[in-house]
């Protein structure tokens, strides 16, 4: 995770803010409460799709292919061109293995602990209306369930309009609180009828992929306070501005203080945009009510606006073909074998190379400027170690970085041989191989969990349909 997270961070980043702050700017251009809610739902839903678009490898018109990266070839490894054809060499990152970026990890945590917040309040919403008591006298015929619970300290409702869920403290069921129990329904279902609950579940479910951004606070936050300004309007038009401001007044005075109610992550609601007061203020000083219906051309607009964004974003800032395997070369344009040395093969001080030496299974990936090479022709050189032949003809050999650290210096390093094996289409003269040899083959990346048998000889690195010659010295 962390290493997919470093090849593509940026590219998310980048893409989903860039759909937020289109987010942001549609803020400013609605005026009223209920289309900026709207908007914002929208934008929050296009960003799943947009993050899952941005992660899809497409041939994108807006990003060239990707570019080889240089290498440095010592004097070891100097390649020559081959006597038959011309070798292309290809710049490689010299660059060590990066360590474990610091920004990655973060994300990792923070959208893990997110995560289990949302899990936890799902199981508290869950426990809660299971144990709750359905209020008898109160029917709502659009299938909305109305409970009261001891266990909730504030009156909320979760879910959509027709399979939604209104929970009242059990204190409010009394017959003298009647009027604040009318208008804490009255505005739990406005919450429901306008699809404010499916926009706090959105809000809640896209929370572990945008939480480090402040773009999607800034629209998380506006969108519930048009939702507080909505369910007010509409509760006001039902019980009357007076009667409505009075009852909440009583509400707030009668009732003990609590603590943020603990299911708030799963039910969509941050800390409170706006105080109670501030709402009465605004619901009180208007001469008019609230539009809550936006209209339909208003939503298709919304709809397609956030849809032509997401397309731009995912074209701009998508993975591409090449961004399967980060630091991928392509071959040129005659398909010639690309010039490889040992120094690039090198796994010294890599995670893949001590998990190697000390035998154990591992999930380490080789470096990026190793991975590049993976499936390619290439072009090497080296000493030859035969392990099979028939007479003259070898049919598999090790290609080592120095003749002395293998048969003369024991075992050589992982990363300073490569296993050219026995494909029954290549072979070689061996009085024509004795000393530095020059070889082409399609290179192959093996990871241990890849191999085939305890047999290790196999190597991480292997070549098939190879050729051998004598190297010019």
């Amino acid at each position: 995770m962390i290493a997919w997270l470093d090849v593509h961070a940026a590219q998310l980043a980048i893409g989903l803010s860039m759909l937020l702050a289109l987010g942001a700017l549609g803020l400013w251009l609605h005026r009223e409460p209920a289309r900026r809610h709207a908007w914002v739902e929208c934008v929050l839903a296009a960003s799943l799709v947009c993050a899952a678009g941005l992660l899809v490898p497409l041939r994108r018109p807006l990003q060239p292919a990707a570019t080889a990266t240089t290498a440095t070839v010592t004097a070891e490894g100097d390649l020559r061109a081959h006597p038959a054809q011309s070798i292309a060499p290809i710049d490689v990152d010299p660059a060590p293995e990066r360590a474990m970026p610091a920004a990655s990890v973060g994300f990792v945590l923070g959208a893990g602990l997110i995560a289990l917040r949302l899990l936890v309040g799902a199981f508290l919403l869950a426990r809660l209306v299971r144990r709750a008591d359905p209020l008898a006298s109160l029917v709502d015929e659009r299938g909305v369930r109305i409970i009261s619970s001891g266990h909730a300290r504030r009156p909320f409702c979760a879910g959509t309009r027709r399979f939604g869920v209104i929970v009242v403290p059990r204190t409010l069921t009394n017959d003298e609180w009647t009027d604040e129990r009318e208008a804490v329904i009255a505005h739990e279902r406005a919450h429901l009828v306008a699809g404010h609950g499916r926009a706090r579940l959105m809000a809640a479910l896209v929370a572990p992929l945008l939480f480090w951004n402040p773009l999607y606070w800034l629209l998380v936050t506006r969108m519930r306070a048009d939702a507080e300004l909505c369910a007010d309007d509409a509760a006001a038009r039902v019980l009357g501005k007076p009667r409505y401001a009075r009852a909440l007044l009583n509400l707030v005075e009668r009732l003990p203080a609590q603590p943020m109610q603990p299911l708030l992550p799963v039910i969509g609601a941050l800390a409170p945009a706006r105080t109670l007061f501030e709402r009465l203020e605004s619901l009180m000083s208007r001469p008019h009510s609230l539009d809550l219906t936006p209209p339909a051309r208003s939503r298709a607009v919304s709809v397609a606006l956030v849809l032509l964004a997401t397309s731009l974003v995912n074209v701009a800032c998508g993975t591409t073909d090449s961004d399967r395997v980060r630091g991928a070369a392509p071959t040129n344009a005659f398909d010639e074998p690309m010039a490889l040395s040992f120094e690039t093969l090198d796994l010294e001080g890599t995670d893949l190379e001590k998990a190697l030496n000390s035998g154990v299974r591992t999930s380490a990936m080789f470096p990026s400027r190793v991975a590049g090479f993976d499936g390619q022709r290439v072009s090497m050189e080296g000493y030859m170690i035969p392990l099979s032949f028939d007479g003259e003809q070898v049919s598999e050999f090790i290609l080592c970085r120095d003749i002395l650290e293998c048969c003369f210096g024991g075992a050589p390093k992982w990363g300073h041989w490569v296993h050219a094996r026995a494909d029954g289409v290549s072979t070689a003269e061996l009085q024509q191989v004795i000393g530095r040899v020059h070889v082409d083959g399609d290179f192959d990346l093996v990871h241990p969990k890849e191999w085939q048998s305890s047999d290790v000889a196999e190597g991480v690195y292997q070549l098939r349909r190879w050729s051998v010659l004598p190297s010019e010295l």
